[in-house]
């Protein structure tokens, strides 16, 4: 091998060994600022959820949600029950997981300046979010948020009966269809510990006081399509 040939070839070396450094310097470069970016990103990302989170926080505590709210479970309750619903106010913490309202009444078919239905000074609720990976068999919204308390204080329940054996109680309002059976869930209620407290019912004028404390509370109360009223 001529000293050119040498020569040659020891500057085809040297450049390829060049090259293959500049390749691996801008392998690494590109890898430092992929990474940057996604870490930026997921850092962008984190601050948004975090930003949305504390602004519906400080929305759900404002007036206007409270009144959009409450306006939707009266629609919601009036459709349900078929009584003429009031609701006083409705209140919530996102901190602590609870709902509470206030002067629940719904009326039904008892005559004008009579006791109505259903009433209820305050009503509590505290939820539970569950892990995800204890419920990854679970289907739906329940398997991961459980109700957790509910309390019930001073509800006075009113019911009515003439001579021809008709009552007060609400029909509930609901879809027919023609010839579908109808299936409707008024109440499926799930909590952890439930109490009623100063609880009356009015039945044909006679005062009944009631209270209740439980545990592990599991209660159905569905439409009963024969007799045009719910039952549990």
């Amino acid at each position: 091998m001529s000293d050119l040939e040498k020569k040659l070839t020891e500057k085809k070396e040297q450049l390829e060994a060049k090259l293959a450094e500049n390749v691996s310097k801008v392998k690494r470069s590109l890898g430092t600022r992929m990474g940057r970016a996604v870490a930026w990103t997921v850092a962008v990302l984190a601050i948004v959820r975090l930003v949305l989170f504390f602004g519906f926080a400080w929305y759900s505590t404002t007036p206007d949600f409270e009144h959009r709210v409450n306006r939707e479970v009266v629609k919601v309750l009036e459709d349900a029950t078929g009584g003429r619903v009031e609701l006083r106010g409705i209140h919530f913490s996102l901190w602590h997981l609870a709902i509470e309202a206030d002067g629940l009444v719904i009326h039904g078919l008892e005559g004008p300046g009579e006791a109505p239905y259903l009433s209820v000074d305050k009503l509590e609720v505290r939820v539970k979010i569950a892990s995800f990976f204890s419920h990854v068999t679970g289907s739906g919204l329940s398997s991961y948020v459980s109700l957790n308390y509910l309390r019930v204080e001073h509800p006075q329940f009113h019911l009515m009966i003439d001579k021809d054996g008709k009552t007060n109680q609400p029909v509930p309002k609901h879809p027919r269809a023609s010839n579908a059976p109808l299936t409707d869930t008024l109440l499926d209620l799930k909590a952890n510990e439930a109490v009623v407290a100063n609880g009356l019912a009015l039945v044909k004028d006679r005062a009944i006081p009631f209270d209740m404390a439980a545990r592990d509370l599991d209660a159905e109360v569905h439409y009963i399509p024969s007799s045009d009223r719910y039952g549990a």
